[in-house]
């Protein structure tokens, strides 16, 4: 289990990574509706990584606010 909060922002930031490599438009194939729901995907994903780097917004999400 990570000891500290930068130790887990690591193990979040890796994560991060891989989804966003998966999931980033420029490496979907496809039709523009595939590139189009990978666009939407790329950006949950980031927004998620978001909440979870910024102290604040992650309390609040623990909160359930």
């Amino acid at each position: 289990m990570p000891s500290t909060a930068e130790d887990r922002l690591g193990g979040a930031q890796a994560a991060f990574r891989g989804k966003a490599l998966q999931a980033h438009p420029d490496h979907v194939q496809g039709n523009e509706a595939a590139k189009a729901a990978a666009s939407r995907r790329f950006q949950q994903i980031n927004e998620a990584y978001t909440t979870l780097r910024d102290p604040r917004r992650r309390a609040a999400y623990d909160r359930g606010a």
